[in-house]
């Protein structure tokens, strides 16, 4: 039996390529990590929650969803490539959408693996390169993960992708989605919760329950990141900057710098012109 998370192969990248002989196991609980499986070679039997020996040949992929246990059974010799990833490469490969979300609610849950289109098996042949080769770029491979999700909503009819991304397009995905499209926004917390149509006190709650943070924290911390960016980028003036991100006035920006850095926005402002 082979626990699949005790791989070293490419942890880095979270990418993995798995060899198995016929009758061979391997388990598994995925945390906070969604896992995208492709299949090869072979056969495999696949149990996910209340999906029992699902049979998956080769040329198919399939969905093993965050927060679940599996387990699989070579039922020939089987190769896998797998890869791992969290909910948000959605928004940064830009399959989620609104229709996206309408299409799910139209479907019942199923175990739903999807046949290799020919732009996914050229897809894959080169990632089996890039892995053969030993290149070792997260950075790289992070790319693929998003390439990947692009193809996804290429090739494939909405209602397919729904039925492969079932278990995580939910309420909090699309509250998460909503969040990151308007808190910078929104002039305050109030503000936020009126445009997710939520009276102040439920938006806290259920920010705090998705986020682990109060919303005041978390977007002081996410907008100090931009406002970060944009400095040590250098395009934008210090006053475009405290405008962009609806500052009164630059020494609010200054005061929300030193509060977030430490250091006053003309000094890192100062130190990114040296660095050019």
């Amino acid at each position: 039996m082979i626990n699949l998370f005790d791989k070293k192969e490419n942890k880095s990248r979270n990418w993995i390529k798995i060899q198995l002989k016929e009758g061979e196991m391997y388990w598994g609980e995925n945390k906070e990590n969604a896992t995208v499986v492709f299949v090869t070679n072979g056969c495999v039997s696949i149990s996910i929650n209340q999906f029992e020996n699902k049979v998956v040949d080769a040329g198919n992929f399939f969905l093993i969803p965050s927060r679940c246990l599996f387990k699989k059974i070579a039922l020939t010799d089987v190769q896998l490539i797998v890869f791992h990833f969290q909910a948000e490469i959605l928004f940064v490969s830009g399959i989620f959408s609104k229709e996206l979300v309408e299409a799910r609610e139209k479907i019942i849950c199923n175990f739903s693996p999807i046949k290799n289109s020919p732009f996914i098996n050229v897809f894959l042949r080169l990632v089996d390169k890039y892995m053969q080769e030993e290149i070792d770029s997260s950075e790289l491979f992070e790319l693929k993960k998003q390439e990947f999700f692009l193809l996804l909503s290429f090739c494939y009819p909405i209602e397919d992708v729904a039925k492969f991304l079932y278990s995580i397009i939910n309420e909090d995905l699309v509250f998460e989605k909503f969040i990151l499209d308007n808190f910078l926004n929104a002039k305050n917390i109030d503000e936020l919760a009126s445009l997710a149509s939520l009276s102040t006190s439920g938006f806290i709650k259920k920010f705090q329950r998705h986020f682990n943070e109060s919303p005041y924290k978390w977007i002081s911390r996410k907008k100090a990141e931009y406002i970060y960016f944009d400095m040590k980028n250098g395009i934008l003036s210090l006053q475009e900057i405290a405008h962009k991100y609806r500052f009164s006035s630059y020494s609010r920006l200054a005061d929300f710098c030193k509060v977030q850095f430490g250091i006053s926005p003309s000094v890192i402002y100062k130190k990114s012109a040296q660095n050019i």
